[in-house]
Parts: C-alpha cells; structure tokens; sequence
C-alpha cells in the first residue's frame, strides 16, 4: 500500500498535525561496483550500521523498516530519481545512499543496467514524505569555486525535505567508517547519558568520530538546510534533537550550508 493511502486515512483523525515520526521509513541504495569508480568494498557495512542504529536507537522502540533496500545494478537512473513508476522513493522519511558522487552529481547505474550514469542533484527533487537525506558519495556538496552554481542547483532539489547530508571531499571509505551510521542514530536520537544532539551536531560528530578519531580518514562532512518556514520553525531545520523533529515539509529551497573539516583534507 502506497504510503500516501496511509496517511490520508491518518489525516482525519491530526489534519495540522506534525511531530516526531512515530515510524522510520528508511529508502536504502548501496553501490558497492565499479562502475561509477573504484569498487566501494564496505557499502554494505555502512547500511547494516545505520539500520541497526536506527533500531536499537529510535526513541519509539524497534520499529524503523526499509520501503526499499537496492543493491547495485538496481540503483538506477530511475530509481535515484524516483521517476519511471519508483513512487516508494518518495514515502520514505529517510533516504540513505553509498556509493559514488562527484561535484552536483551522485551516480549509479543506467536504466540498462549497462553503464554509469550520473544524475544532476538540480533533477533529485526530494519531496513529499522524505525529510532527511543522506549522500555518502565524495564531492557531493562539493561548491567546486562556484557558490552561484552549486547553490541555484541544490535550490531546485528542495521540495519539502528539511535537510540534506553529504560530503565536500571524499567521503570516508574504511570500515572503521562504516561505523557512522550506528554512531549517528546514538548522537541524535539517544546517547548514553540519554540526552540528545541536534542533527546538524549528531551527525558532523558521528563523522568525526568514526572516519577521524576511529578511522584516521581525514574528512569534511557537510549539509545543506531547506528553507525555515517563518513564525513556524524559525531556525534551522538540522538544529533539531530527534524528539523535536517535525514531519512538517520545509518550504520548497534551501537556506543555510554546514560543513567542518578534521584532519588534513586539503
């Protein structure tokens, strides 16, 4: 059942409201060939970690699932884009991609199946249900001199969604790395002092923690926030804890870009 039927039928009963998602709806691509660039050998370690940290770590008890797990050749074109009859990219709360990026670009495969493609981040177009991105692929969130560019580009790809995660150089690729995902849920959603970091905090912290300080991978982690909704939600989106998450949609645009550099990426 599409998730949109859902919540129609929840919309009678809380027409205005939003909250913290009760459920965790987790769309998942992992790219682990070479089609794109050099084979990624631990994409699937770092989804298994940020599924299981989202279960042992979600506030509302084990209940996040996958609306779709792709494995290589099935991250298509297509299905990155949620075109051509893929609706379920769009009712997920949560998209989580491994695999190659490069400068206003993430890649994978072509509808074929037969070559690399690469999709424009100006045609992602993240909206309806899906609130939070993540894009580990290098160079992503990359402004490569040209902030005019790069930000008219991800401006286009702001639907709704709140906020966008990903990297400005070379996302960490060890599997001391992999560790991310577990470590950000813990961050965001409950430590074990159980207190909570804000998203923008949870996950720079998470990427410190596991790429650099566990790792030894130099990195620069960055976001991109959609636009705040005035008199609503004042302040950024990341500068949420997870208990003060919405599942309001920002307004279409993006306003503010994050980023922190550990090591020597340069």
């Amino acid at each position: 059942m599409k998730r949109s039927i859902v919540s129609m039928i929840i919309s009678i009963f809380a027409v205005t409201v939003f909250s913290t998602p009760t459920w965790m709806w987790i769309g998942r691509y992992n790219d682990e060939t070479n089609i794109c660039g050099p084979a990624h050998p631990y994409g699937d370690l770092f989804g298994m970690y940020f599924w299981n940290g989202a279960h042992l770590h979600h506030p509302n008890g084990p209940n996040p699932f996958f609306v779709f797990n792709l494995e290589n050749k099935e991250v298509t074109y297509s299905h990155l884009r949620g075109i051509n009859g893929f609706w379920q990219r769009d009712e997920c709360d949560f998209l989580f991609f491994v695999g190659h990026g490069d400068v206003g670009h993430i890649c994978g495969w072509n509808d074929a199946q037969t070559a690399c493609a690469q999709v424009p981040v100006e045609q992602l177009n993240f909206h309806s249900y899906t609130r939070w991105v993540y894009v580990h692929g290098c160079f992503t969130l990359n402004e490569d001199g040209n902030w005019g560019q790069f930000w008219n580009k991800w401006f286009q790809s702001f639907k709704g969604v709140q906020v966008v995660m990903g990297h400005r150089w070379y996302s960490p690729g060890s599997q001391q790395a992999a560790y991310f995902g577990s470590k950000f849920w813990q961050l965001w959603a409950k430590d074990n002092e159980g207190s909570q970091e804000d998203l923008q905090s949870a996950y720079f912290h998470a990427v410190e923690y596991s790429a650099w300080e566990y790792g030894g991978e130099a990195c620069e982690p960055a976001l991109i926030d959609g636009k705040t909704i005035s008199g609503v939600h004042p302040y950024p989106w990341s500068w949420d804890s997870y208990t003060e998450a919405t599942s309001q949609a920002a307004n279409d645009g993006c306003s503010f870009y994050w980023w922190a550099s550990y090591g020597d990426p340069e």
